[in-house]
């Protein structure tokens, strides 16, 4: 069995848990060397070449993948070449491989990425392939997303190439509310355990553990990624915030177990929860995920947005009970306190804290956003300073309809306060509280707001 640049010795038996328990031990042992391989990379030999051979001159560093090499713009050919036909690889249905053109390679026309042996790989419609197919250049073709069958069609390519709303400063545009976008990283949990003992039944003396039936795991599980993920998203169906409807979003990434997608902040937060349950019924209740959510000004640096919201993405995945159990199959929004079960956030934060405060507002709606920061401000500092209960309170008295107000909105106040004060004594329901009303703010902020 090959594994990162060397062999894993593995027998028939063992690939039939024969004695029991030696299917695992071969996933055991093939990621004990992948760590061992990862922390010594090179040998003492290639870390002396490395240090001491000398360089090319005008060779620099790829600002992307890091690489040394003559570059333009900063970038390495590869890099550069990959750029260009990013727009092709959403576009278009087909990617052709062909024998390196050199009077294109040296004129620099098509979008094309070089590939070894002398071929490189570029993206092309039905026409254009169809064109291709009749030189002798012509290798290859892979069809994406689609179920054509052909002589020259060697297999299809499952793509998430989801992409609606235009570029980040369009999509921080395309909600109602506050002008942001939303970052959304998300993994499925505890997967190696589901590969490694997924198939386990004693009662069946363990028949199922077998190879194939992982590797149909492993396929199954990338096809709902790269595959029914745009699905997913062109059919949202939580309409808890802004609702049913194609999501204004952009995959970045999609595939194996993990998401990186970026959107409009109120589409990413609905279609998390689209995800999580298309993945509870995909597999019948079987996995959970993980997610961090990020919100930011359209121009925020792609890669900060990446590793910030990859912190909230861990933040999730430690999450734990109060016996210190791991329950992770939760999702971090904004910032590490705000940290909920996916329940809860549908549950307790959207349908009964941010449909009151919505519906109170709505109809109640005298005082403006800043009376919403002073009852956060309060809020957060409650547990620090319990003088703030009592102002908590006085803010409270504030919106109290006058004697002369109908009895309807004298009973919506007696209702949303009730509610209100009770949410204020226990940590749990404060957080709720705090991530309720950043979301309803969010629905309000106007565009000119700072």
């Amino acid at each position: 069995m090959y594994i990162a640049g060397g062999f894993e010795k593995a027998s028939p038996n063992d690939l039939k848990n024969n004695p029991k328990g030696s299917y695992k031990k071969i996933f055991k042992n093939i990621s004990s060397s992948i760590s061992e391989k990862k922390i010594s990379r090179y040998t003492s030999r290639e870390i002396t070449e490395l240090n001491f051979s000398k360089k090319e001159a005008g060779k620099r560093e790829c600002v992307i993948c890091r690489r040394s090499g003559h570059l333009q713009n900063n970038m390495c050919e590869f890099c550069s070449s990959l750029i260009n036909m990013s727009s092709d690889i959403i576009n278009k249905d087909f990617f052709v491989i062909k024998k390196e053109n050199n009077i294109e390679k040296e004129n620099g026309t098509g979008e094309s990425v070089m590939l070894p042996f002398g071929c490189c790989v570029s993206a092309k419609t039905r026409e254009e392939l169809i064109s291709d197919m009749k030189t002798d250049l012509f290798v290859r073709c892979y069809c994406k997303n689609k179920m054509y069958s052909g002589y020259n069609v060697s297999t299809k390519l499952w793509v998430g190439d989801y992409n609606k709303g235009g570029d980040f400063t369009a999509l921080a545009k395309v909600n109602n509310g506050i002008e942001r976008i939303c970052v959304l990283r998300a993994d499925i949990d505890d997967l190696g355990q589901a590969f490694v003992s997924g198939f386990e039944n004693e009662r069946v003396e363990d028949r199922y553990v077998s190879l194939s039936r992982t590797a149909a795991f492993s396929r199954k599980l990338s096809m709902f990624f790269k595959y029914h993920i745009n699905e997913i998203l062109k059919n949202g169906s939580c309409d808890l915030l802004d609702g049913i409807k194609e999501r204004n979003a952009v995959i970045v990434y999609s595939g194996g177990d993990d998401v990186f997608i970026v959107g409009g902040w109120s589409d990413i937060i609905e279609f998390a929860i689209d995800l999580r349950n298309a993945l509870l019924k995909y597999s019948q209740n079987t996995l959970t995920i993980s997610a961090g959510i990020g919100i930011y000004p359209n121009k925020y640096p792609i890669s900060a947005m990446a590793e910030e919201t990859g912190m909230l993405e861990d933040n999730s995945k430690s999450r734990t009970s109060f016996n210190g159990e791991p329950l992770k199959n939760a999702v971090t929004l904004f910032e590490k306190g705000l940290c909920f079960g996916w329940d809860e956030l549908i549950d307790r934060v959207l349908n009964e804290k941010f449909r009151i405060i919505k519906d109170f507002f709505s109809y109640c709606d005298e005082r403006g956003k800043s009376f919403i920061y002073n009852i956060l401000n309060y809020l957060r500092s409650i547990e620090n300073d319990v003088i703030n209960i009592a102002r908590y309170a006085y803010m409270l008295s504030r919106l109290a309809p006058n004697k002369n107000e109908s009895d309807v909105k004298k009973e919506r106040y007696q209702y949303f306060s009730k509610k209100m004060y009770e949410w204020m004594k226990t940590e749990k329901d404060r957080r709720e509280l705090i991530t309720a009303l950043y979301l309803y703010v969010y629905t309000q902020r106007e565009r000119d707001d700072e």
